[in-house]
């Protein structure tokens, strides 16, 4: 059904197109702490760039291993909180960076071609644990220590993660879109693949709405392939398709 133009939530859907902010180049993903430090990842360069809440790039960070696209910051409340992981495709490990702007030790564990992540929110029993999506159609689970816990199977080419926070009704639910084949995966929290939903062409970015917000628990997934959101409901019923501009990836609910 269609969704009425004026919404609560406020969408955004997020086309790239190379850096928004001055002093990032190639900007491919982004992350934003609880303080409002933004996190810029520049595949192109294989950096990092620190922005301040005031606008102006505080560090610009090396030593990635390429391919990077998305990355996530571990929420407070969670183990190793206000650190930043980056997905490297190329060279298949996770780039760490500490709060204090140092890089930890690489994470090894996760599969063939890393490219999407998300870091279990606080409350929910895994809390902090690490949901990277692989090229080979996977997504590697990964303690906060960067030990594979466990590895789950996707549809083809799965890029984006995310978690349902702890107050929605779908809490702990993770949901992974599969750009190849225009699907989402969907996952209880003890890793039971419990439905494979249909969604537009190259599915990419996927946000679930916060606590607090209208429709809390909606999932959002951009589709890159047809211009389009889809909308899907804590129930897993899609809800509706919204029409945006072209190749949209990215997407976030503001709280």
């Amino acid at each position: 059904m269609a969704r009425p133009a004026a919404r609560a939530v406020r969408l955004i859907a997020v086309a790239l197109a190379g850096a928004l902010l001055a002093g990032c180049g190639a900007a491919s993903g982004g992350a934003v702490d609880p303080p409002g430090t933004v996190y810029v990842v520049n595949g192109y360069g294989g950096t990092l760039s620190v922005i301040r809440p005031d606008g102006t790039v505080a560090d610009t960070i090396a030593a990635f291993g390429g391919g990077q696209r998305w990355l996530a910051v571990a929420p407070a409340g969670t183990p190793r909180a206000g650190t930043v992981f980056v997905p490297n495709y190329v060279d298949g490990t996770v780039s760490v960076v500490g709060p204090d702007g140092q890089p930890g030790a690489l994470i090894s564990s996760a599969g063939s071609g890393p490219r999407g992540i998300a870091i279990s929110p606080a409350g929910l029993p895994d809390a902090g644990t690490l949901y990277v999506t692989n090229v080979d159609a996977t997504v590697s689970v990964i303690r906060a220590d960067g030990t594979l816990r466990t590895t789950l199977t996707v549809g083809s080419r799965p890029q984006a993660v995310a978690i349902a926070p702890v107050g929605v009704p779908n809490a702990g639910d993770t949901y992974v879109a599969n750009n190849g084949d225009g699907t989402v995966s969907v996952f209880h929290p003890d890793g039971t693949l419990v439905a494979t939903i249909a969604v537009g062409l190259g599915p990419t970015g996927v946000a679930v709405a916060p606590p607090g917000t209208p429709n809390a628990g909606q999932v959002y997934v951009t589709n890159t392939g047809d211009g389009t959101v889809t909308v899907i409901e804590p129930d897993g019923t899609v809800s509706a398709t919204i029409a945006v501009g072209d190749g949209p990836t990215g997407v976030v609910v503001a709280p």
